[in-house]
């Protein structure tokens, strides 16, 4: 080589023999310098006096990262082959064609090397990282021998060896921290021996002496070191005020070691120095370039429980940056480290996924393990990715996994992530069957909630859970407790005698129970429907503060379906909780919205504020929903109590983006039903029964909208004798009444004979028949054929016989007896009783005599009376979101005009029209004109005198 390759190297002849003889002792490195040349006076050297190092490496294997080395760079002209061409002869060529060729070709030329030149790259590698690092050029040539032993000791014991007293006493600061790096590197298992080891002992107490000599790289070796092998000399602190003193002159891979060694410290000690690292890196993340640093800070901040946003902000700009030059273990760091703290990059995560698309082959078992569970976590593993994709490579590694752990923790991932991929699952059945005897609690609780929705096909798996379960019932933590029983519940298993007994062991371990473990507790004994002895206390009201919005959702939903269990304390206080998450940042989901729904209805509950703000956020909702989620909600809705059904109404008809959300959302429901019958030609029971349970919710909230579409697809479901001649069902009924409802005369007059057909009809049924025949004709007679059991006359009683609303309390999934008749238009704090107050207040100024807000017969609440003429103000709970009357508001006008009333109805539009105006008694005077006849003699003179 031309240049000075060690320019503080010793320049007399002594000193090259002592350079000479550090490494001819192993026949190791050996540079040689000609005697002629004085390399610190600056002098040129000559041509024929040029500086050279000749590598004479003995190896005993060849050297990988050598190989590499030799077919990417150009070798030097200083490395001789064995060419016959004579002694000039050098690789020059060889170098010039690998530097134009590919990696392949590369490694063709490599392998091609005999084993000698193999152990001359090395040689040359080697120089050329020494000449590299300056603190090795500055070593006294006796410092550099024992640095070149200690480097090449490959056990603790032979680094030990080296550390004799008299040797100790001599190192300097660079030997010292290269023999604590090295043990620390080397040593596996317990330092117990090391700690009593008189050399080991030498050693720490040499670098103690030192520690003012050591540059920010020794010291963090030194530390690292410490830390590895958990010996904490009492100099540790003085090394700790050291790093906080020098913190601005560590480079950002220092401060990854340093962020890594510190997690394993204890925190007590460290945390000073934490604060000044973890500020420090701030300022250092430009520097994190590599991909092993950004994962090395990453992995070090998820064990030091840093959550901080902006900085995994920056290490995921900085990793988006070099991603190609990833490797897959630096991608699970990355990956496991923002898992760990529930953080997530949406940007990052779709270049790991775009990746894992490529190289996901490639993974080892492990590797696939971590990031699929990692992805699940975070809610970042689309559909896509996980079934195809993912699942093809697992299949194909099964044999290779941890069996029962990477197994079981696959199955978790992929449920939590909502992807039921039916053939990976049936292997991991398969696997596992023959495995459950070898599963820990976190095992058997991670399996049994990732196969709770399918136990319908794997009996024999949950039956040897189960056994496996109680066998091992005492070793499992309250966590794993509520997600077993969880499971166990979801899935349907039915075994009091388990429940019960993990009921008992939740018990003993009461006080370490979390909040959320108390709901998924409360969630599988209402799926499972069982609720041991031991459960009864199960509730506390101080845990209400502690449950999230949608945890205390659930609970009451559980609460709703465990009625023994009903703690009216504990109610309230969700319900607070509920409410004051509702006005902040926390927002409905589709399927909380439909839970707190169907809460409401069950418990009959009159919180009027609360489903203000579910409607407020129901067209951000709907936009997004899944057919079922909006059928259970638009179910619920309609069984809601009169008033906050009202309610709901009012909503409809003011919001038009609501309107445009639900009749999309319909539109959706109707094609499902429809698909329905495209999949199962011969039995069309169930998309009947799916309909007509739709056009009952849709005629119960006043929805026509486009509600024609359904009534032509049961119609056409009609056309099926198979329908028409099955045993009678309830929703024949109701649908007989929804149809009514909302003006389809036609569907109505046929579910009619349908039920006229039937001889099982009840007397309950052929009192609600009644006011389906007032529906749709004033005498109910024209839909009759031939009426051989009377029953047409039992239709067409006089309206006062009509029956009163039925409000007993059903679940969700039956049709409630205010479905049957007309709505009793019940008082309310609505928009409505005000209005008629101002009627009212307008006919007293006028002296007329009136009453307001009263019963006809018993049965129909009118808003204003007088004498024989009645006022009726007709709002949304009267009209469809068409503008037409609703069929129990048609009904009920027949009936109030058969009992000989004069009925005038206004439009609550018109109403606050007029009070705005200042004009409502001149409305009412036109109002009344036309029912002059229902009005006394003195109302008549009062009137139009």
């Amino acid at each position: 080589m031309a240049k000075h390759a060690f320019p503080s190297a010793p320049t007399t002849h002594r000193g090259c023999l002592a350079w000479r003889r550090c490494f001819s002792s192993e026949q190791r490195l050996v540079p040689t310098f000609s005697s002629e040349l004085d390399i610190s006076s600056g002098a040129q050297p000559a041509p024929q006096s040029t500086c050279k190092v000749h590598g004479v490496l003995v190896q005993r294997r060849r050297d990988p990262a050598a190989a590499r080395w030799l077919g990417k760079r150009t070798l030097k002209a200083t490395l001789q082959l064995k060419q016959q061409d004579g002694p000039t002869a050098t690789l020059a060529g060889v170098s010039d064609e690998l530097s134009s060729t590919d990696e392949g070709a590369q490694n063709s030329i490599v392998t091609s090397l005999s084993l000698r030149q193999q152990r001359q790259a090395v040689a040359e590698r080697k120089a050329e990282e020494m000449m590299e690092n300056q603190d090795l050029l500055e070593l006294h040539p006796d410092r550099l021998a024992v640095q070149q032993d200690l480097l090449t000791a490959s056990s603790v014991g032979r680094v030990l060896a080296l550390c004799s007293a008299e040797e100790v006493a001599q190192m300097d600061a660079i030997n010292l921290v290269t023999a604590c790096h090295r043990i620390a590197k080397l040593h596996h298992g317990s330092s117990a021996f090391l700690k009593e080891n008189p050399h080991f002992e030498w050693l720490i107490d040499r670098t103690g002496q030192k520690l003012q000599d050591l540059k920010p790289r020794g010291m963090v070796h030194i530390f690292w070191a410490l830390v590895k092998l958990e010996h904490w000399p009492s100099w540790l602190p003085e090394l700790m005020t050291l790093f906080t003193i020098n913190i601005d002159t560590f480079t950002g891979r220092d401060l990854s070691v340093i962020l890594g060694a510190l997690a394993k410290f204890p925190k007590a000690e460290g945390s000073e120095l934490k604060e000044a690292a973890l500020a420090e890196l701030r300022f250092r993340l430009p520097q994190l370039q590599g991909p092993t640093d950004i994962a090395c800070v990453a992995s070090s901040l998820c064990r030091l429980h840093v959550r901080d946003e902006q900085l995994f902000a920056a290490l995921a700009i900085s990793a988006q940056r070099s991603i190609a030059d990833f490797s897959m273990s630096d991608i699970v760091s990355v990956l496991w480290a923002f898992a760990s703290l529930n953080l997530t990059h949406s940007e990052l995560f779709a270049e790991i996924r775009q990746v894992l698309h490529r190289e996901a082959e490639n993974c080892s078992p492990k590797e696939l393990t971590q990031i699929t569970w990692a992805l699940s976590r975070l809610k970042e593993a689309d559909e896509d990715l996980l079934r195809h994709v993912m699942a093809p490579v697992i299949r194909a590694k099964l044999l290779e996994f941890e069996v029962p752990r990477d197994l079981c923790t696959l199955a978790f991932a992929y449920s939590n992530a909502r992807v039921m991929e039916e053939g990976l699952f049936s292997d991991l059945a398969h696997i596992l069957s023959s495995k459950v005897r070898l599963m820990n609690a976190h095992d058997i609780s991670s399996v049994v909630a990732a196969f709770a929705t399918i136990e319908y096909a794997h009996k024999s798996f949950f039956k040897a859970l189960k056994r496996h379960t109680k066998a091992t019932l005492q070793t499992f933590t309250p966590l794993q407790l509520a997600r077993t029983i969880h499971g166990f519940g979801i899935a349907g298993v039915d075994d009091p005698s388990l429940y019960r007994k993990l009921c008992d062991e939740v018990m003993k371990k009461r006080e370490q129970l979390h909040a959320k473990n108390l709901v998924e507790i409360l969630i599988g004994l209402a799926e499972a429907e069982v609720l041991p002895e031991s459960a009864l206390t199960l509730l506390n009201v101080d845990t209400a503060k502690w449950l999230d919005a949608k945890s205390c959702i659930q609970a009451l939903h559980a609460l709703s379906r465990l009625p023994q269990l009903g703690s009216e304390a504990f109610q309230k206080e969700v319900l607070k909780v509920i409410r004051k998450k509702a006005q902040g940042w926390w927002r409905f989901e589709v399927e909380d919205l439909a839970d707190l729904i169907e809460v409401m209805v069950v418990l009959n509950l009159q919180e009027m504020f609360l489903l203000k703000l579910s409607l407020g956020q129901m067209p951000r909702l709907l936009r997004n929903s899944t057919t079922t989620g909006f059928l259970r909600l638009w179910g619920g809705l309609s069984e809601l109590p009169a008033i906050a059904k009202e309610q709901v109404q009012e909503e409809i008809h003011r919001n038009q983006h609501l309107r445009n959300a639900i009749a999309s959302c319909i539109q959706q429901g109707i094609e499902a039903i429809a698909s329905m019958i495209e999949d199962n030609d011969s039995n069309t029971q169930p998309a009947m029964k799916a309909a007509a349970e739709l056009m009952l919710a849709c005629a119960s909230l006043g929805w026509d909208t486009n509600a024609q579409s359904l009534a032509d697809l049961i119609m056409t479901l009609l056309e099926d004798e198979n329908v028409k001649s099955g045993p009678h069902e309830a929703w024949w009924v109701s649908l007989a009444w929804a149809s009514g409802e909302l003006g389809f005369e036609e569907l109505s007059k046929t579910c009619l004979k349908i039920c006229l057909d039937s001889k099982d009809l009840s007397e309950e049924d052929r009192r609600r028949l009644s006011t389906v025949a007032l529906f749709v004709n004033e005498a109910g007679t024209d839909c009759f054929g031939p009426d051989p059991d009377g029953l047409r006359e039992a239709l067409c009683e006089a309206p006062g016989n009509f029956p009163q609303e039925d409000t007993s309390s059903t679940s969700s999934r039956s049709f409630k007896g205010s479905y049957w008749h007309p709505e009793m238009h019940s008082s309310s704090k609505g928009s409505s009783s005000e209005k008629v107050d101002h009627i009212s207040r307008a006919l007293v100024e006028m002296n007329l005599p009136h009453e307001k807000t009263v019963k006809i017969a018993g049965l129909h609440e009118v808003d204003i009376r007088l004498e024989r003429a009645l006022l009726l103000i007709l709002g949304p709970k009267d009209l469809a979101t068409s503008g037409k009357a609703l069929g129990s508001t048609v009904a009920r006008k027949r009936a109030l005009e058969a009992m000989g009333f004069m009925v005038k109805e206004i439009y609550v539009q018109e109403v606050e029209l007029a009070i705005t105006s200042g004009s409502l008694q001149e409305l009412l005077w036109t109002c009344l004109a036309e029912v002059g006849d229902g009005l006394s003699d003195g109302q008549k003179g009062l009137t139009f005198k």
